[in-house]
């Protein structure tokens, strides 16, 4: 199905200038094929199709090549598609979790690198993050009391599946990362990674609850400025920059670098500092260690500044890159470790592949890596409370789903519309409420109930049942009334069979007997009376004797006479 879905697009922009992907979607559609706009965000991906300028003016669609841009290196290819394959392979045995192992960073990985994981990996990483929402989260939408970085996290994992983390399960992950107090309670950690989840989709960043001090995208970047060592780099803790923390810092101001003068400073400034740091090999260290890690996040931000670090002689030396110095840590069958010779590693491995992804982004004219406003976001609405409920007519019954109210455009019932007389509606994502005399109108059985807002639905059932009639304070009806003064009637009397024959042997069965035959003796052994018989025998012997003392009376009455 995949496969044919491809190929007619690939069909479609040959023959139709096609711009957008929602134009892309309707040929589609028109073509007999039905994708959501997050299925058809990974079909682009995984096509690799490009825009470019048409005759007419206008760009449109065009196919590219996935992974031409390493056809000068056949080793950095094979990596590439080793490490795509091995987490592909991992995806058909294991799920992602919300983990900064085994989780986000693996589904970023395969989102940006075009890598195909197994049938329904990222819907079951989307229910996973719903599962976890229900179990963490607090009343400020955050996952973790301290660490804003969950919330960070699980943003961009859920953006890079193409799913919108603005509404899940009725909660807005951003939300979470709207107090900046909150927010540095991990340092700079903490700030760069909430700038780069606001920026992951261009998102507009909530209003802060009562008694938060709200986050803005100018006060995260003045606070990362502020955080700048006098080396020019930036560290977790201490005075000595770190080349992990020095890199992720420029990824997140990546975007502000052509027009905020203070982050151009600052960028231009680090950079020397990340270029100092660079070892003879091509490769960096944190916290003493050559590491995989470190040269990954390097290459992550060089590409998001659009800098070629296989190019920019400032991150080449003795001839090997940062991207040479990440490939020699790749283990054999995909995947990388975290020392050189080491044993394949998660987080290395998982690190490693989308920092190539972003390596062949950049080389291939694509957003960079944590740029994801190439994805259309698929918003998935669920039922919170009241859902497949079973109710007795002449109840109201209340439904909430996770849409925001502002979104809602009406309720169907069976497909039809509800009239709006028949229902409340209460804010708290969105809470309805039928009403009694509605429903008691329904016919009894399953009802399909939908939640429509303008950009999706989501449907539960109702069944219905009709109400006992029966007056509970009256009592059941005895049945005919009975005359205490006529007795019952007995019913049919019983007619005693007649006796047998004493002098007629039984009539024999077809075996000869009619019971038990002795061997050799014709003797019938007799199954016993039929019940009444004893009884008719006594009656007879009753009416012998009175008749003989009748006759015996009588003639003496004579003789007296």
């Amino acid at each position: 199905m995949k496969t044919s879905r491809q190929e007619k697009i690939l069909e479609i922009i040959e023959q139709e200038n096609i711009e957008t992907q929602n134009q892309l979607m309707e040929a589609l559609a028109r073509a007999g094929v039905k994708s959501t706009q997050a299925t058809l965000s990974r079909d682009i991906r995984d096509l690799n199709l490009k825009k470019e300028f048409s005759s007419d003016g206008t760009y449109r669609y065009v196919a590219g090549s996935k992974d031409g841009f390493f056809d000068h290196n056949t080793r950095l290819k094979k990596i590439f598609r080793e490490s795509g394959a091995y987490l592909t392979g991992l995806s058909e045995k294991n799920d992602a979790t919300v983990n900064s192992i085994g989780g986000e960073w693996w589904v970023l990985a395969m989102a940006r690198g075009g890598f195909e994981p197994s049938e329904g990996f990222y819907e079951r990483y989307y229910q996973t993050v719903v599962d976890t929402i229900e179990n963490s989260i607090n009343d400020k939408e955050q996952l973790h009391r301290a660490k804003s970085t969950e919330n960070a996290r699980v943003i961009l994992g859920l953006v890079a599946a193409g799913y919108d983390p603005t509404n899940v399960a009725g909660h807005n992950l951003l939300q979470g990362l709207t107090d900046i107090s909150y927010v540095q309670k991990q340092g700079v950690n903490g700030l760069i990674w909430a700038l780069i989840a606001f920026d992951s989709h261009d998102f507009e960043i909530p209003t802060a609850l009562d008694g938060q001090k709200q986050v803005t995208r100018e006060a995260l970047i003045d606070a990362i400025l502020d955080k700048q060592l006098p080396d020019g780099g930036w560290a977790l803790s201490g005075t000595e920059s770190d080349a992990d923390m020095t890199a992720m810092a420029l990824q997140a101001l990546a975007p502000y670098y052509q027009s905020n003068k203070g982050v151009t400073e600052a960028v231009d400034t680090a950079l020397d500092t990340l270029s100092a740091m660079q070892q003879d090999n091509g490769g960096f260290g944190s916290w003493g260690t050559n590491n995989s890690e470190s040269c990954a996040q390097v290459v992550v931000a060089l590409t998001a500044l659009g800098i070629d670090p296989e190019e920019d002689s400032r991150f080449i030396k003795k001839g090997a890159s940062a991207v040479d110095a990440l490939c020699a840590f790749a283990v054999e069958n995909g995947g990388f470790a975290h020392t050189e010779g080491g044993d394949r590693n998660g987080m290395s491995t998982e690190q490693g592949a989308y920092a190539l992804a972003a390596y062949n982004r950049f080389v291939t004219e694509q957003n960079s890596l944590f740029n994801m406003n190439d994805i259309a976001l698929e918003k998935v609405y669920v039922v919170l409370d009241g859902a497949d409920a079973v109710i007795t007519a002449g109840q109201s019954h209340t439904i909430r789903a996770s849409g925001a109210l502002a979104d809602f455009t009406g309720l169907l019932m069976d497909g039809e519309t509800v009239d709006a007389a028949c229902y409340t509606l209460t804010e708290g994502s969105t809470i309805v409420t039928l009403d009694a005399d509605y429903l008691a109108s329904l016919d009894e059985g399953e009802h399909d109930v939908t939640f429509v807002y303008t950009d999706g639905e989501v449907s539960t059932s109702l069944t219905v049942k009709q109400a006992d009639t029966t007056d509970p304070t009256k009592p059941a009806d005895p049945g005919e009334p009975t005359d205490p003064t006529k007795p019952a009637d007995p019913g049919k009397p019983v007619v005693p069979t007649k006796p047998a024959n004493p002098t007629k042997p039984a009539d024999l069965d077809n075996t000869g007997s009619t019971g038990n035959v002795d061997k050799g003796v014709n003797t019938v052994v007799s199954k016993g009376v039929d019940t009444g018989d004893e009884s008719m025998m006594v009656l007879w012997i009753v009416l012998a004797g009175m008749a003989a003392f009748g006759a015996a009376y009588t003639a003496k009455k004579r003789r007296e006479a």
